[in-house]
């Protein structure tokens, strides 16, 4: 079954009803994971290792300019 447990600041926590206690789960729509066991971060922020976004774009942008011109830097110093 799951719930909603008051946060005391307003926000819901997503949880899940486990025998006489709630499981604090993932907050992503349709994934519902236990977050029990998992990094402080995950705890913090409500969502699971595979919901958790990844690098965006922009930031792997900006690396992959880095690198080249890293590598053209050390070609030319050659």
């Amino acid at each position: 079954m799951q719930g909603s447990e008051d946060g005391g600041s307003g926000d819901t926590v997503p949880v899940r009803q486990n025998g006489g206690g709630t499981v604090p789960t993932c907050q992503v729509e349709k994934c519902r994971k236990e977050l029990t066991g998992l990094t402080t971060y995950h705890q913090r922020c409500r969502i699971c290792e595979v919901s958790r976004p990844g690098p965006s774009a922009k930031g792997m942008q900006f690396w992959r300019i880095i690198s080249h011109i890293s590598s053209q830097l050390d070609s030319d110093s050659i």
